[in-house]
């Protein structure tokens, strides 16, 4: 068995091991045990109030200001902007970055696909169509190998030099940056000096899609290639999951305002946990306590007055 259907064989069981884990981490992240409701957090579309705001009576109205919210997260990463422009300058052409590179996928499956059907990618050809798909993937896959290897090296000096980023940044976090650096910078100098159009990678994917071994690949290219597939079975591993907790942060947690029916199994859930006792304590928690009682507390408490002052004595 050549080297080349080695590499080809860990391609396959790259995807299939992503797509595995991909779906049970997700329903593992789905089944955790239900979080308790932030009511301070502000929800997009109530003038930055709580879920004690105003009601839920223009549910359309609030959903197009969380759309709104969430694009301009995703796209422009505001909350970075604001709140640490120095991180910001790098964190930001990372995901772009990314979205290139998903978009670059893309654009050479679609080319792999066309030369299964016979086309010939190149910018001679009569179809606009595949002029397009020639000149998107060199500019798109070039831009997209460029932005991560300035970003990741960038955010890995920065975490290094920046006492405060320092202090929170994990190994695992210095991995995963010079994980993401070794693949865009293979790709980035295979690119500029062996494969500007993409030609042997498209070919490589058309071998792929049609069962078909190779005969020849530069080692650069087979070293990019293994790291990325090694990279697909280690995101669904990883906090790099940070995209699909994010559904459940924002929608399941912090802008979930539903009232919960009495025999709802969340609610049953909720009843449960409020039931435990807690096995710890510190200013604002008395330990030994159940969850009811200390919200109980609390909430007197933060009526004032005489009851407040009552709530305090109890604690």
């Amino acid at each position: 068995m050549s080297g080349f259907l080695v590499l080809q064989i860990i391609n396959y069981i790259s995807l299939g091991v992503f797509v595995c884990l991909f779906i049970c981490r997700t329903i593992s992240i789905a089944r955790l045990p239900s979080s308790l409701r932030w009511e301070l957090y502000p929800i997009p579309g109530r003038n930055g109030e709580g879920r004690e705001g105003k009601g839920d009576s223009n549910r359309f109205g609030r959903l197009m200001q969380e759309l709104l919210y969430m694009a301009k997260e995703i796209l422009l990463f505001l909350t970075y902007f604001k709140r640490r422009k120095s991180y910001w300058y790098f964190v930001y052409p990372l995901h772009i970055s990314l979205y290139l590179y998903i978009l670059w996928t893309f654009f050479m499956f679609a080319g792999a696909l066309a030369l299964v059907k016979g086309f010939n990618i190149t910018p001679e050809s009569p179809e606009c169509a595949v002029v397009f798909l020639f000149y998107a993937t060199c500019y798109v896959g070039g831009l997209s190998f460029l932005m991560m290897v300035l970003s990741t090296a960038g955010l890995t000096i920065l975490r290094l030099v920046d006492k405060d980023l320092k202090l929170y940044t994990t190994p695992v976090i210095y991995f995963n940056l010079l994980f993401a650096l070794a693949i865009s910078s293979t790709g980035f100098v295979n690119w500029l000096w062996f494969d500007k159009a993409f030609t042997v990678y498209r070919e490589y994917l058309k071998n792929l899609i049609t069962f078909k071994p190779v005969s020849d690949l530069h080692p650069l290219m087979v070293i990019n290639l293994l790291l990325t597939s090694l990279f697909i079975i280690y995101v669904p591993c990883s906090r790099m999951m940070h995209f699909v907790t994010k559904y459940f942060l924002y929608h399941k947690i912090l802008w979930a305002t539903d009232h919960l029916p009495k025999d709802s199994r969340q609610n049953r859930e909720l009843s449960l946990l409020l039931h435990k006792t807690i096995s710890w304590a510190a200013p604002h928690i008395s330990t030994g306590k159940t969850w009811e009682e200390v919200a109980s507390e609390n909430r007197l408490f933060s009526q004032g007055g005489s009851t407040g002052e009552k709530g305090n004595k109890n604690r």
